[in-house]
């Protein structure tokens, strides 16, 4: 078992309160290590992340499913907390800058796509992000994509009977703690996994 720990300046503290010897403690950046985990043995990857979704995110979702191999399972959760309005002097600044009053919707909206980028689906609005449901909602289709577009693009290198497919196994959220849980799973075609429903991923705007 790998258990990566972006704080380098608690090492002794990690050491410490590991359970189990067995425990491969890596320090560092998740975009940093797991290019550099071996991926020829079926894994059970949970990246589980303290801040919301964004780039940095998204290129380890596509670190796993470009690297993984048939049989593996991912899980991702992120936070899922709703953007609040920010202070008057951040209001204020933001509607002098566009010469429009301040609107919480759009400011949701920017926020967004300054973490994931183009990652957005096209014609989405800032309206479409109020509540905890609708920001939940979004994370997902966010990640599926990015899911399904790194599946395309590696499949297109390999022969038929070695393409791979990927099934949602479940999407879950928290009230409590305001987060966006996914787990897929992966197989090709000569390595079926039994309790894996195919979901035939492709990446979509809607």
């Amino acid at each position: 078992m790998i258990s990566i720990e972006k704080n380098t300046n608690a090492k002794e503290c990690f050491e410490f309160n590991r359970p189990f010897r067995s425990i491969d403690l890596r320090f560092g950046k998740s975009n940093e290590i797991l290019p550099q985990t071996g991926w020829d043995k079926r894994s059970i990857v949970w990246l589980d992340y303290d801040g919301r979704l964004d780039t940095n995110v998204l290129a380890d979702v596509d670190t796993f499913c470009t690297r993984a191999v048939s049989g593996s399972l991912l899980a991702v959760s992120v936070n899922a907390e709703t953007d609040k309005e920010p202070p008057a002097e951040i209001r204020d600044k933001i509607a002098q800058e566009s010469g429009e009053p301040f609107d919480l919707d759009a400011y949701r909206l920017t926020i967004l796509r300054m973490s994931v980028g183009d990652k957005v689906p096209a014609g989405r609005k800032g309206a479409q992000l109020r509540g905890k449901n609708a920001i939940i909602g979004i994370h997902r289709k966010i990640l599926l994509n990015q899911v399904a577009e790194t599946i395309t693009t590696r499949n297109a290198l390999l022969p038929a009977g070695k393409k791979m497919s990927c099934g949602r196994y479940s999407t879950l959220s928290t009230k409590t703690a305001r987060r966006c849980s996914l787990s897929v799973g992966f197989s090709s075609a000569r390595r079926k996994c039994p309790c894996l429903r195919p979901a035939h991923l492709t990446a979509s705007n809607s």
